[in-house]
């Protein structure tokens, strides 16, 4: 576990397979930033012809993007936070992260950045 002021943020990465689904809900970058407390300034989205997906949203604090492969079932997922984000916050975006593509994690990397 992280403990507060040892570091100055967070990226979280998330390879996702076997997902339920790889289409990106609405909303799916606000909804996240409220739920980290980040604050989203803009997003951008680009839908491939075969139905993948990638978007990336721009915090003020940073970044998260995804990236789908329908036909893999495999949606990649980051997010890079120059706040300290606590043990709670990051729980919540994984879990929601997680039920929005219907998925579990194959693997992941939590990265403290700026520790002292």
């Amino acid at each position: 576990m992280m403990t507060e002021r040892d570091h100055k943020g967070l990226h979280i990465l998330l390879d996702m397979h076997s997902c339920g689904s790889t289409l990106v809900p609405g909303g799916f970058m606000e909804k996240l930033s409220s739920i980290a407390g980040l604050t989203l300034v803009s997003e951008v989205e680009h839908k491939f012809p075969g139905g993948g997906a990638t978007g990336i949203g721009l915090l003020s604090q940073s970044h998260a993007s995804y990236h789908t492969w329908p036909e893999k079932g495999y949606v990649a997922f980051d997010l890079f936070s120059c706040r300290q984000l606590d043990n709670e916050e990051v729980s919540k975006v994984v879990a929601f992260v997680l039920k929005s593509f219907g998925s579990h994690i194959e693997n992941s990397r939590f990265t403290c950045i700026g520790r002292e």
